[in-house]
């Protein structure tokens, strides 16, 4: 990477007006675009999801699977094997497919690896289920990515960014501070239960978006025949 001239990196640069006509700028994107909305949306469930999942790990394998670090410790890992799986896979997927006739169905393993891991017997076969889990967050964090990237033009793509980013994110830590309560008072394996219900919702958001942009695609394609 540090190879690659400068002037390669991007076709222009944008001129900034100042931080808050510049976050305009970038909210405007979304507002234009139905796939960055289906991006925003759709993902923001799953960074609920995250949030509730990150905090309760580590009760789930202590608390609910009784098997301590080594628990947590195996539970991280097979979540990351999946995610590094996920990752790879996806841009395979997506060499003959359109990524907004993917991108719903990408939540679903996602939120079956979670449901499993709440209602796993042992600590092995949470393991397992968040491998599955792992593999879905891989496939649906790039096409969050690329459908950011490939919506936009250049000059605004920063900005656009930097509103998903600053929102997921936003979404993110108040899941997180929630989720110490909930894991408190309901358990792990019924915040784990909350995490995968929220990616469906994810997966239903994109659904219904994304059918609703395939509509409006088809009509266009009509109106200019």
């Amino acid at each position: 990477m540090l190879r690659i001239p400068a002037r390669l990196l991007q076709s222009e640069q944008a001129i900034t007006r100042g931080h808050w006509r510049d976050l305009v700028d970038g909210l405007h994107e979304f507002r234009r675009s139905a796939a960055m909305f289906t991006a925003l949306f759709a993902f923001g469930f799953a960074m609920l999801a995250s949030g509730l999942i990150n905090v309760a790990e580590i009760f789930l394998a202590e608390r609910a699977l009784h098997r301590g670090a080594f628990g947590y410790g195996l539970l991280w890992a097979a979540s990351g094997l999946g995610l590094v799986i996920g990752s790879v896979t996806s841009g395979t997927l997506l060499e003959r497919r359109n990524v907004m006739a993917v991108y719903p169905l990408a939540f679903l393993p996602w939120a079956v690896g979670i449901l499993g891991a709440a209602l796993a017997p042992s600590i092995w076969v949470a393991a397992a289920a968040l491998v599955f889990a792992g593999f879905g967050n891989g496939l649906a964090f790039p096409m969050t990515v690329l459908i950011v990237q490939r919506s936009t033009v250049d000059r605004l793509r920063g900005r656009a960014f930097t509103v998903i980013i600053s929102a997921h994110y936003a979404l993110l830590g108040l899941a997180m501070v929630a989720a110490g309560a909930l894991t408190e008072y309901i358990g792990p394996r019924w915040t784990y239960g909350l995490a995968a219900a929220l990616l469906v919702t994810g997966s239903v958001t994109a659904y219904v978006l994304t059918r609703g942009l395939g509509s409006r695609a088809l009509l266009a394609r009509h109106s200019a025949a």
